[in-house]
C-alpha cells in the first residue's frame, strides 16, 4: 500500500520531527568518535542560525552558497535556510582551481547571493581571485558569513512559511565547472519525490540509513537526509573524506549500527574492495542490510557480483544491489528495480547501439554488459525517443525522457537551456537507452560526461582548462572518456592536433597531464597526437569517434613510438658550449632526514611506487584529489595539525613537504654548514688582504623579457631558473660529486641548504624541463637562522668553500655574510631588466677566475635563453 506524505513543504517535516527527541542523525567521525543531533535540536538549533543569517543581511529569496564540510554544520545551515525562505545552494568544496572559478561561475547566475564557509575556504577563494583578476571577489567578501564562528545565535530568527511551488534549493550537477547549470527544485518536486521512492523501495520509520556520499550531491542530501528525515527515522553520516581515507569504515558502521539502507556509486564498490581485509570483517552479520542504492554513474554488472561474493560470507544478500536511475533534474529518482530480485545483467551487440537502431542480445567475447534499472516510479511518465523527440519502439536505443511532478521546471536563471531541455512538458535527460517490457537499460550518455572515481568531468571543461597552455590552441585539443568494460569507470584520453616531430610531443605530454591535474584534480590516462580531428557538419568535435580509434587500437603504433623515444631521449646539446668538464647522473636524491623519510614511506604505499626521489612531484605520479586525500590521513597520523590538504597542492614534493612541516612551528635549527671543494686555481695566495670585492652585471631587457617568457612558459618563477643555472655552473667547477648550496629567498633571516644533483647528461631541453620540474631535484637539508650562523665559526677545509644565493637582494648586510659565505649571487628582478651583484671573499679566492666564474654564469644565462628562443620558433602545435 502506498504511503503518503501528508506535507506541504520540507518545513513542515521538520517542524512535525522537531517536536520529539528520540531520533536523530548520528555524525560519524571515527571507529569511536560518534555525535547524535536529535531532529528536536536540529530544529531548534537551526532557527538560531537562521536569526545569525538574517543579522547577516540575508533575507527571504535571496540565494546563500554552501561551502560547508563539516556534515552537522551542513545540515543545520541548509535547514536553517528553508526556515527563513533563503535558497540553499550547496556547492561542492575543492581544492584545486577549477572548483573555486565554479563558484565564481555560479555567483554571476545568482540574483542576490552570499556565500557561508570557513576563513580558509574564503581566503583561498580570494587569493585565486586577485591572482586572476577578478573583481568579483570585493562582493563575495562583503557578503560572505563564516562558519568558524558560533552560528547558532542565543535566539531563534524569524520564520516563513512556504508554499509547494517555492524554490526549496538549486541543485548544482558536480560536473561542468565552465558553464554550471541550477536545477530549480521546489519543495512539491522533492515532496512528489521522495514519496515516489519511498513507496518503490518500500521504507518504513524502522529503517537505518548509512551514507558517505557528500551532502552536495543529490543522492546525498535528497536520497540519503531528506528521504529518512521524512520517514523520522535515524540516520547515519561518514564524511566523504573519511570514507576515502577509512573505506572499510563503512562497513564496519553498517554492521555496528545494524544498518538497512546505504547507497553507493560504482566507484565505492571498488575502492571499497581495493582495501577490504577478510580479517576485520571476520564477526560481520550484514543479514539485516536490506537495500544498497547503486547509481550516479554507470553500473558494473562484473564489479557488483564480485562485492557481493565477497560479502555474501557474512550475510549480505543477492538482491540487497538495488541498481537505479536518477537524476537531479528528477529530484532524484527516476527508475528502480522491483524489490526482492537479483539485478539483470543485459548483454548485447556493441554495433547494435546508436540512437534508432534495435538493439541485439549476444553472448559474445566482444559484447557489452548493462544494468538493468526497473520501471519508473509511480506517477513518473518516460519515453524513448529520437533526435526529433519522436517516440521509439520497445529495444530500440533513444534519449531518455521524463515526465511528472517530480520534474524540475528547469534551470536557475536559464531561460534558453531549460527551453531546450523541456519541450512541452518533456525533459530530455541526455542519457540513452531503451525501454523492454516497460524496463529500462540505460546503455550510455549523450552528454559525453566522464566518470572518474565517482566525479563527473565534462569534456569542454577539460578542453577549456588545457587551452590555458599557451602551448596549446583553441581548438586544437579533444577530450573524451573510454570505458573500463569491467569497472564500467572511465579513462580520460587527450587529442591534441600536432603534424610536427614527435620528439617534441613528449615534453607538451607531460606538461598538459601536470597542468590538468594541478588544475582539476584530473588524472589524464593518454595524450594522443593526431593528424586530423574529426568533425561533424556543423563544427563540433566528435569524440566518440576518436575514443572507438582508440579502443580499436588505431593509435597503438603512435603511443609505443612515443614510448620509445621517451625512453632513448637524451643529448649533451650544452656541454659543447661551455669550455667545462662533463658531468655524472646524479638526480636522483633518495630522503634523508626521518621527516622525509617518514613522508617517503607514506608516498610510496599510496602511490604504489618502489622507489621515490624527494623533489619527484605528487602530480607527475598520478596524484589526484583521492590519493592526496589518502595521503593527508598517513601525515595526519604523524604530524597530527601540521598539514592540509591544500598544502599538498602548495608543497607537493617530499623535499617542500618536510621543509614545511619542520619549520611549521618556526623553531630553525642551529646546523654546521657544508662546504663544497673547489678547484685550487681559484685561491689566492695568502698574502693578499683585500677586503670583499664585487662584479655587476645587468641583463638588458631583450634578455630579460627572453626570460619571463620562458619562466612563464614553464611555469617557474625567475628566481628558480637563475638558482637553477648558478647550480649547473657550481657543479661544473666544483670536484664533489653533490652540489651543497646555500639560499634566501623571502625571509634574509631565514636561509636554507639545499642538496643538489644535476644529471650531467641532459641537453639544453631537457634541462629547461629540470627547470620547469620547480627544483624536484633539489633535497632541501635544513632550514636555519641567518642570525644564528652569523655568530658561529664555520668550519671549511683549505680549498672548500660555501656559496649563497640570494633572491631579489634580500639581504641587506651582505659584507657582512662574507664571514661565512665564500661568494654571494644576487639577482634584483626589476620589469625590464634583471640586475646581478656576485661578491666574493677577496681574503681567499683569486680575483680573475672569480671574474672568470661570473662571466660564465652570465654565459651560461645566455645559452640557455638562446636555447629557448630556438625552440620555441616554430609553433609548437
Amino acid at each position: 500500500m502506498n504511503k503518503e506524505l501528508n506535507f506541504k513543504s520540507l518545513v513542515d517535516i521538520l517542524k512535525k520531527n522537531g517536536k520529539q527527541n528520540h531520533n536523530g542523525i548520528g555524525f560519524i567521525n571515527g571507529n569511536n568518535s560518534e555525535k547524535i543531533l536529535t531532529y528536536r535540536d536540529l530544529y531548534l538549533n537551526s532557527l538560531c542560525i537562521l536569526n545569525t543569517l538574517q543579522k547577516s543581511g540575508i533575507r527571504k529569496g535571496d540565494e546563500l552558497i554552501l561551502q560547508v564540510e563539516d556534515n552537522e554544520d551542513f545540515i543545520l545551515i541548509f535547514w536553517a535556510c528553508l526556515l527563513g525562505g533563503i535558497i540553499p545552494v550547496p556547492v561542492t568544496i575543492g581544492n584545486n582551481n577549477e572548483h573555486k572559478l565554479k563558484i565564481f561561475k555560479i555567483w554571476n547566475k545568482l540574483n542576490n547571493p552570499y556565500i557561508i564557509s570557513s576563513q580558509k575556504v574564503i581566503v583561498g577563494l580570494e587569493q585565486y581571485a586577485n591572482k586572476n583578476n577578478l573583481n568579483l571577489i570585493r562582493e563575495v567578501l562583503d557578503k560572505s558569513v563564516l562558519t568558524d564562528d558560533n552560528l547558532i545565535s542565543s535566539s531563534p530568527g524569524i520564520e516563513f512559511t512556504p508554499t509547494p511551488q517555492d524554490i526549496a534549493f538549486i541543485q548544482y550537477s558536480s560536473g561542468s565547472t565552465g558553464d554550471p547549470k541550477g536545477v530549480i527544485l521546489t519543495h512539491e518536486n522533492l515532496l512528489t519525490n521522495i514519496s515516489q521512492m519511498i513507496n518503490g523501495s518500500n521504507m518504513t520509520d524502522k529503517e537505518t540509513f548509512l551514507s558517505w556520499m557528500p551532502l552536495t550531491h543529490d543522492m546525498g542530501i535528497i536520497g540519503m537526509h531528506l528521504v529518512p528525515f521524512a520517514l523520522n527515522a535515524i540516520h547515519y553520516f561518514i564524511p566523504t573524506t573519511l570514507f576515502i581515507r577509512r573505506p572499510t569504515l563503512w562497513f564496519i558502521k553498517i554492521n555496528e549500527h545494524k544498518v538497512t539502507i546505504t547507497s553507493s556509486p560504482n566507484f565505492g564498490y571498488s575502492y571499497f574492495l581495493m582495501h577490504y581485509k577478510p580479517e576485520i570483517a571476520s564477526d560481520w552479520d550484514l543479514s539485516h542490510v536490506r537495500l544498497i542504492f547503486n547509481g550516479a554513474e554507470p553500473i558494473s554488472p562484473d564489479l557488483c557480483n564480485q562485492f557481493l561474493k565477497e560479502l555474501s560470507k557474512y550475510g549480505l544478500k543477492k538482491t540487497t544491489i538495488f541498481p537505479v536511475y536518477g537524476l537531479a533534474e528528477a529530484s532524484l529518482g527516476a527508475a528502480f528495480p522491483t524489490l526482492n530480485e537479483e539485478f539483470i545483467t543485459v548483454r548485447l551487440d556493441r554495433s547494435s547501439l546508436k540512437i534508432g537502431q534495435k538493439v541485439r542480445s549476444s553472448e559474445s567475447n566482444d559484447c557489452v554488459s548493462f544494468v538493468d534499472v526497473g520501471y519508473p516510479l509511480e506517477g513518473i511518465e518516460m519515453r524513448i525517443c529520437n533526435e526529433k523527440d519522436e517516440t521509439l519502439e520497445d529495444c530500440t536505443i533513444g534519449y531518455i525522457q521524463i515526465k511528472g511532478k517530480n520534474v524540475t521546471s528547469g534551470y536557475y536563471n536559464e531561460k534558453k537551456k531549460s527551453e531546450e531541455t523541456i519541450r512541452a512538458g518533456w525533459l530530455n535527460t541526455g542519457d540513452l537507452g531503451f525501454m523492454n517490457n516497460g524496463r529500462l537499460v540505460i546503455t550510455g550518455r549523450g552528454k559525453d560526461i566522464i566518470f572518474v572515481n565517482g566525479q563527473n568531468f565534462y569534456p569542454h571543461d577539460i578542453e577549456r582548462v588545457a587551452e590555458g597552455l599557451e602551448d596549446i590552441k583553441l581548438g586544437y585539443i579533444v577530450a573524451c572518456g573510454v570505458v573500463n568494460p569491467k569497472e564500467q569507470s572511465d579513462k580520460t584520453l587527450l587529442f591534441v592536433l600536432y603534424k610536427k616531430d614527435l620528439k617534441n610531443f613528449i615534453h607538451l605530454s607531460k606538461k598538459l597531464k601536470k597542468y590538468i591535474s594541478e588544475q582539476m584534480g584530473l588524472d589524464v590516462y593518454k595524450v594522443i597526437p593526431v593528424k586530423k580531428i574529426p568533425k561533424t557538419t556543423s563544427g563540433k568535435f566528435e569524440r566518440y569517434k576518436l575514443g572507438k580509434m582508440y579502443l580499436d587500437g588505431e593509435f597503438t603504433s603512435v603511443l609505443n613510438e612515443l614510448n620509445d623515444l621517451e625512453k632513448s631521449q637524451f643529448t649533451n646539446m650544452y656541454n659543447d658550449e661551455l669550455d667545462t668538464t662533463t658531468y655524472e647522473t646524479k638526480n636522483f636524491i633518495v630522503p634523508n632526514s626521518e621527516i622525509q623519510e617518514k613522508l617517503g614511506t607514506i608516498v610510496k604505499k599510496v602511490f604504489k611506487v618502489e622507489r621515490i626521489g624527494i623533489n619527484e612531484n605528487f602530480f607527475d605520479l598520478g596524484g589526484n584529489s583521492l590519493l592526496l586525500v589518502q595521503m593527508h590521513e598517513k601525515i595526519e597520523q604523524l604530524y597530527p595539525g601540521k598539514v592540509t590538504i591544500t598544502d599538498l597542492f602548495s608543497y607537493p614534493t617530499i623535499s617542500k613537504m618536510a621543509e614545511y612541516i619542520e619549520n611549521s612551528g618556526g623553531d630553525y635549527k642551529t646546523i654546521e654548514l657544508t662546504p663544497i671543494k673547489f678547484p685550487a686555481v681559484f685561491f689566492s695566495p695568502e698574502k693578499n688582504r683585500e677586503e670583499g670585492a664585487v662584479f655587476k652585471y645587468k641583463l638588458n631587457e631583450s634578455i630579460t623579457n627572453s626570460i619571463q617568457n620562458m619562466c612563464t612558459d614553464y611555469k617557474i618563477g625567475t628566481n628558480e631558473f637563475l638558482l637553477t643555472t648558478f647550480l649547473i655552473l657550481l657543479d661544473k667547477v666544483s670536484i664533489n660529486e653533490k652540489i651543497i648550496i646555500q639560499t634566501i629567498f623571502e625571509n634574509e633571516n631565514v636561509a636554507q641548504q639545499l642538496d643538489i644533483s644535476v644529471d650531467k647528461n641532459k641537453d639544453m631541453l631537457n634541462v629547461l624541463k629540470l627547470i620547469n620540474q620547480k627544483e624536484r631535484n633539489i633535497e632541501l637539508l635544513q632550514t636555519y637562522s641567518v642570525k644564528d650562523i652569523l655568530e658561529r665559526k664555520v668550519n671549511k677545509g683549505k680549498e672548500e668553500v660555501i656559496p649563497l644565493f640570494c633572491a631579489n637582494s634580500k639581504v641587506s648586510s651582505k659584507f657582512r655574510l662574507l664571514n661565512v659565505y665564500d661568494f654571494i649571487l644576487c639577482s634584483n628582478n626589476n620589469q625590464n631588466e634583471i640586475d646581478l651583484d656576485f661578491q666574493y671573499d677577496c681574503k681567499r679566492l683569486n680575483k680573475d677566475n672569480m671574474k672568470k666564474l661570473f662571466n660564465n654564469y652570465i654565459r651560461l644565462v645566455e645559452i640557455f635563453v638562446n636555447h629557448y628562443i630556438e625552440e620555441t620558433k616554430g609553433v609548437l602545435i
